[in-house]
């Protein structure tokens, strides 16, 4: 028996409930040590023939053996599909006869295929699943274009109308959520006796369907960038003025999204804490906390089912209580001691020996695996849609009135692709300009301004492909290497660097001096340019790509969340957000009081800089990963359709469009009347600006031009993924 003593000066247990004020109880079961391990964990893991089987479905007391096979067996059996044919006359949705519809005990009829909902605005496409308190489907809204989930509340048999209990709690528990890690509440409403809460549509896999579908162990560092971000999501509803308590976090309500993204879904049990009021007994089997199964469910409660799913996603075991008594390491031995005794704090069995908080586990968990934040990043998967909703304006052909092939003033050699934009250091006192490119041979290469000669390099351990910032006597970039770099703009002599936990494919800004970077670990930095020190962080959750843009004490940046963020420039405090339909890794540009960007959605946005409100949308034919630019009234935009855009910036009509041979990633320039840009055709272009059916010039590379132009004293300077860097007269 062990008797737990509360360290001298920690304080949490004083702030637990009043209910765990009282002396604690005797903890039933020993700490046992781990016997050594079976295989020498430095070995690649074993393949499924030398792993237990996964125990345990949804929390069942019942333990026993599950496969892909029987989960689909399960899942059949208790959703059986319903003929349409049973259903009696009744009140219609479009397609079926939804009254007096047979149920047997415990079987919830699910709606075919088809159905129409909300004036035929919800389509049915497919049954998802089923939530805490109701079936899950896939549907498509027909007025948007886009797809959606819906969620029916279920009824309890014999209690006629009592799924309408937890359906106004649900979703009006969600819809005061603003978080990238809860999906939004687009809309609610009730129909034929039932009930539907219209919700973001989270794309992947449950880390219950995960695990099925593996057949090694998942590693404690995948895992545990998964439970960072699960924390996160955690920690935000523990903080709200009145905090949320989930009440069944397991991993069948944990979305992972193709891009490796944490997602919290089924919010049916989530309850609103209140000190010492006694809640229903409600949770999943091996989940749930002791105090939560007599109706005692607190913020702590949540801690343990933190620590039950880490230890079910490491074990592909249900836990079992105490878990003191079943080390997580005597199943798997490749859990290190450190990760364990993270578990095993997790699901003590008396709330005051947990982790007191989520960013206390977070904590412990960055300690036990040496991580900052979840830095596993995946291929993003980008919708095919060619479909438009607004009638073009008419597009000029290529080379439709063509002044001229131009030939380069000079041409500089790099060793690998060129990706990013240059940044021009200008002359002072007599000594020649510098012009400063990144590239995939992993150096920062500096040339002449005025001739290209080499004057010096810096090799990093990445691709570079962001623009480089000058500050005072510095250049500051960043790499794939995940590192920030602060060079002597005139020698290359590094002066500092700031690790990150993910690629640096951004470009830094620097606004009153704090600079600004996004990284793939899904944090915005705001440093010290001076010496690196952060300042503070942001997290987004999922890669950053997009710059930051500065405006009346704002930056506004987007994130492969989907989402443009408005943050206060100093303490990084949020204002305000916009969803999209995709990533957006367009770079804001801010004008007159509006911010202007462009998503992968294919759309072009124009929202209100103070409160995010939108003012118009523009369509085109593939994502927009371009960046804008607005000069006077016109907004110039490339797009994956191959168009460079014109558009008048405040209403959103469409001026002119330049269609090239490929597509228009890179952002356009503009200077003297001209708009000059790159494109995947190999080409840079030279347009008049006011009506884009001229093209001034044109300059063939050797391969495609996604990098931006620089126009710096006449001289348009821009890189290809030739390796070269070129300088073209304007």
């Amino acid at each position: 028996m062990m008797d737990f003593q509360q360290p001298d000066g920690d304080d949490r247990a004083n702030r637990a409930n009043n209910q765990w004020n009282s002396p604690l109880p005797p903890i039933t079961g020993e700490m046992r040590e781990p016997p050594p391990p079976l295989v020498d964990p430095a070995s690649p893991p074993p393949r499924a023939t030398a792993m237990p089987p996964l125990y345990g479905y949804g929390g069942h007391a019942t333990y026993y053996p599950l496969d892909p096979s029987f989960y689909q067996a399960f899942e059949a059996s208790k959703y059986p599909p319903i003929n349409p044919s049973v259903f009696s006359n009744g009140p219609r949705i479009t397609g079926i006869q939804t009254n007096d519809i047979p149920r047997p005990a415990g079987i919830r009829a699910r709606l075919p295929d088809g159905t129409r909902l909300q004036n035929d605005r919800y389509v049915i496409e497919d049954l998802l699943g089923q939530g805490g308190m109701g079936l899950v489907y896939k549907v498509r809204d027909t007025h948007l274009g886009i797809t959606r989930a819906m969620k029916e509340m279920s009824y309890r048999i014999g209690e006629l109308g009592s799924e309408l209990v937890n359906f106004p709690r649900e979703a009006e528990m969600m819809m005061a959520q603003n978080h990238p890690g809860i999906p939004l509440v687009h809309d609610i409403f009730v129909q034929s006796d039932r009930s539907y809460i219209i919700l973001d549509y989270i794309g992947g896999l449950t880390l219950q369907e995960h695990l099925l579908q593996t057949d090694t162990w998942l590693t404690q560092e995948e895992v545990g960038g998964w439970m960072f971000q699960l924390a996160e999501i955690v920690n935000y509803l523990h903080s709200q003025e009145t905090p949320v308590i989930f009440r069944d976090l397991k991993p069948g309500n944990i979305m992972l999204t193709p891009d490796n993204r944490i997602v919290l879904i089924d919010f049916g049990i989530a309850k609103l804490f209140k000190k010492g009021v006694h809640n229903t007994t409600v949770g999943t089997d091996g989940y749930a906390a002791p105090e939560q199964r007599i109706g005692l469910a607190e913020p702590r409660s949540d801690i343990y089912a933190l620590g039950a799913v880490m230890y079910q996603l490491l074990t592909r075991t249900l836990p079992r209580s105490p878990v003191s008594s079943y080390p997580p390491r005597q199943i798997n031995p490749y859990i290190s001691p450190e990760v364990e005794r993270v578990i095993l704090r997790c699901t003590e069995l008396h709330p005051n020996r947990r982790y007191q908080s989520a960013s206390e586990f977070q904590e412990a968990l960055e300690n036990a695996l040496g991580i900052y934040a979840p830095n596993i990043v995946r291929p993003p998967q980008h919708r095919v849609d060619t479909k438009s909703s607004q009638k073009d304006e008419p597009s000029v052909s290529p080379l439709v009135g063509v002044g001229g092939r131009v030939s380069a003033l000079w041409s500089a050699q790099t060793e690998g692709k060129v990706w990013g934009t240059p940044t021009i250091v200008p002359s002072q006192q007599g000594q020649e300009g510098t012009i400063l490119i990144g590239s995939y041979d992993n150096n920062l290469h500096a040339f002449g301004l005025n001739r290209g000669d080499w004057q010096w390099m810096f090799a990093t351990e990445g691709g570079i492909c962001g623009k480089p910032v000058l500050w005072r006597n510095l250049v500051i970039f960043g790499s794939e290497d995940q590192t920030i770099y602060a060079l002597n703009v005139r020698d290359g002599s590094e002066q500092w660097r700031r690790p990150t936990l993910g690629a640096l494919l951004a470009a830094p800004c620097i606004f009153n001096d704090i600079l600004y970077m996004g990284s793939d670990d899904g944090n915005l930095y705001a440093l010290n340019p001076q010496d690196g020190e952060i300042f503070w962080r942001h997290p987004t959750y999922s890669p950053l790509r997009s710059s930051v843009a500065f405006a009346n004490g704002l930056i506004y940046f987007g994130s492969c969340n989907g989402k443009l963020y408005a943050l206060d420039a100093h303490t990084g405090d949020l204002r305000w957000t916009v969803p999209t339909q995709d990533k957006i890794v367009s770079t804001p540009c801010v004008a007159d009081n509006y911010v202007y960007f462009g998503s992968m959605d294919y759309h072009i946005y124009s929202v209100e800089a103070k409160n995010g409100w939108r003012a118009w949308d523009v369509r085109t034919e593939r994502e927009v990963t371009s960046s804008p630019i607005v000069v006077k009234d016109q907004l110039f935009i490339g797009s994956g359709d191959g168009r460079l855009y014109c558009i008048n910036s405040q209403s959103g009509r469409r001026i002119w469009t330049y269609q090239t041979q490929g597509q228009v990633v890179s952002t356009p320039a503009y200077a003297d009347g001209v708009v000059y840009f790159g494109c995947t055709d190999k080409r840079v272009y030279a347009l008049d600006a006011r009506k884009g059916r001229q093209i001034r010039w044109y300059f063939e590379t050797k391969d495609m031009v996604v990098g931006s132009p620089v126009v710096h004293n006449g001289v348009v300077y821009i890189g290809s993924l030739d390796g070269f860097l070129y300088a073209l007269r304007a």
